[in-house]
C-alpha cells in the first residue's frame, strides 16, 4: 500500500482497488478472506511472516490448508479474464463496483507484460479458478529488504469455509520468506471485524499510528502540474 510519509512510502507498500486492497484483505466469512482497496482503512503489517506460517499450522485449520494445497498455483496468461471477473465480484462486495477500470488488457499487461508490475496465484478446484491472491513487491526502508504487499484476496462464495483463503495466504508467506522478505502486507476495510479477528489471530499486527494518503484524478493532475 501507499505510505503516510515519505518515508513510510516505503513501509507501507499497500493497494487500491483491492485499485485496489491497495490491497485489503477483508473476511466475508470467519473463515474466509477477501482483499480490497476501497473505503475507510485499517492498515495491517505482519513483521515477521514466518509467525504467519506458524499461525496457520493449528489443529484443523492447517489440515484444511493441507487439503487445498495442491490447487494453488501460479497465474497464467489464459486466467486474465476469470481474474478480471473475480476482481468485479470484490469490488461488488467492498461497494466500489463503480470504481473498477481495469479490463482484461490492462491486467495481462500487469501480470505478463514485458515488465510485470503485478503478479497473481489461483485456486482451482475441479480445474475452475474459484480464489485468487493479486500481489506485488515492495521494499523497506528500514529493513533493507523487499517484502510482498497483497493487493487482493478473494474466494468465490460457493467455496469459502474449505480452507481455500487461508492457503492463498500461507501461500504467499512462504513466498515472502523463500525469496528473503522481511513483511507480508496488505489493508482491511475497518467495518471487516471478522477478517480482522482472523489477521490477529495468525499474528499480524495493525499499523494504526500510520493514515494513509492518496492523491488521484485531478488533484493527482493538478498537484502535478503545479511545478
Amino acid at each position: 500500500m501507499e505510505g503516510a510519509t515519505a518515508h513510510g512510502a516505503s513501509e507501507l507498500q499497500r493497494r487500491e482497488h483491492v485499485g485496489a486492497i491497495p490491497c485489503h484483505a477483508t473476511a466475508v466469512c470467519n473463515e474466509e478472506l477477501v482483499a480490497s482497496d476501497a473505503g475507510p482503512l485499517a492498515e495491517l503489517a505482519v513483521t515477521d511472516v514466518f509467525a504467519v506460517l506458524q499461525a496457520l499450522r493449528g489443529t484443523r485449520r492447517a489440515s484444511a490448508v493441507a487439503t487445498v494445497k495442491n490447487v494453488i498455483r501460479t497465474a497464467i496468461r489464459t486466467d486474465v479474464p476469470v481474474l478480471v471477473e473475480l476482481i468485479g465480484e470484490l469490488a461488488e462486495y467492498e461497494r466500489a463496483h463503480d470504481e473498477v477500470e481495469i479490463d482484461d488488457m490492462m491486467l495481462e499487461r500487469a501480470l505478463f507484460g514485458p515488465e510485470p508490475s503485478a503478479f497473481a496465484q489461483v485456486a482451482t478446484v475441479d480445474d475452475l479458478i474459484v480464489g485468487m491472491a493479486l500481489y506485488y513487491r515492495s521494499f523497506s526502508t528500514w529493513t533493507g529488504r523487499p517484502g510482498i504487499y497483497l493487493e487482493d484476496l478473494y474466494v468465490r462464495p460457493a467455496h469459502r469455509g474449505l480452507g481455500i483463503g487461508r492457503a492463498l495466504l500461507a501461500s504467499l508467506a512462504r513466498l515472502a520468506l523463500d525469496e528473503d522478505c522481511r513483511r507480508l502486507e496488505w489493508s482491511v476495510l475497518d467495518w471487516n471485524q471478522p477478517a480482522i479477528a482472523f489477521y490477529h489471530s495468525i499474528g499480524a499486527v495493525a499499523t494504526d499510528e500510520w493514515t494513509r494518503y492518496r492523491l488521484a484524478g485531478s488533484a493527482l493532475s493538478d498537484f502535478a502540474s503545479s511545478l
